[in-house]
């Protein structure tokens, strides 16, 4: 089984971007895991990491949904500020975005249950939205169910025993409630190396039978910073890990790395 995804790295003056996707041990046809990045105008890059549930019904088309209503509300902001003479990307901050990107992806979930009448499992991702100012270095994460977030060579789990508390539960109540009752979210400042994963990054297993675990996945792809000045540090970390360690993941991995000296 072939598990290297193509792996897109997005370069803006001493900033890289490295994205990864990968299809775990576990799947055969589909990842369920979904990683969008996109620019709105010259100072805001907005990235987000979705993992559909594995105990849903076909939820690789919910965590790409989810890509899909980012990338349509990116290009919104863009039309908006062309438009509007009182509206400007640049005077806006990252809690202003994001917060637009999550109600914009709540109302449109709602409208898509209604034009196509999903069912509730076939709705079902987590999502870790991420705006990130390359300037101030400042970002602005919101997760809704579980994953990792990573910066200041720290590691952030949030861990929901394995049963996330997915957006597409919610969609009942007012996005505002949802906001501050179901979703977590975490200002910061001043990051220059920041990152966020879909939980399959903790699930990795050996499976060259003998070898000893010498490495941490964890910490390997989200915090050291070796192979940092390559165009692919993500996809060359994984491949050391699956050749020279003998370890890949059985879920599915999506994870964005941001390193701005």
């Amino acid at each position: 089984m072939d598990y290297i995804k193509r792996v897109i790295l997005y370069k803006l003056d001493n900033m890289k971007i490295f994205r990864l996707n990968k299809m775990g041990y576990l799947h055969d046809t589909h990842s369920e895991d979904h990683v969008f990045l996109e620019k709105i105008g010259n100072k805001w890059t907005i990235g987000a990491v979705m993992d559909g549930c594995s105990s849903g019904k076909e939820t690789y088309f919910a965590s790409t949904l989810y890509g899909k209503i980012l990338g349509k509300t990116c290009r919104m902001l863009h039309y908006l500020d062309r438009i509007n003479p009182e509206f400007s990307i640049e005077r806006i901050d990252g809690a202003f975005i994001g917060k637009f990107l999550l109600n914009q992806i709540f109302d449109d979930l709602i409208k898509v249950q209604q034009l196509l009448a999903t069912e509730l499992v076939e709705m079902l991702s987590t999502l870790i939205l991420l705006v990130y100012h390359p300037e101030s270095k400042d970002a602005w994460i919101n997760i809704s169910g579980d994953g990792f977030i990573a910066y200041d060579k720290q590691v952030l789990e949030i861990d929901q025993n394995n049963i996330p508390d997915y957006m597409a539960y919610h969609l009942d109540t007012k996005f505002d409630q949802w906001m501050v009752a179901f979703s977590r979210t975490y200002p910061l400042v001043n990051k220059s190396d920041i990152s966020i994963s879909t939980d399959g990054i903790s699930k990795f297993f050996s499976f060259a039978g003998g070898r000893q675990r010498t490495i941490d996945p964890v910490q390997y792809l989200l915090i050291d910073d070796t192979l940092k000045d390559t165009d692919n540090m993500l996809e060359e970390k994984f491949r050391i890990l699956q050749e020279e360690h003998g370890l890949v993941p059985y879920d599915d991995l999506g994870m964005i790395r941001i390193v701005n000296d």
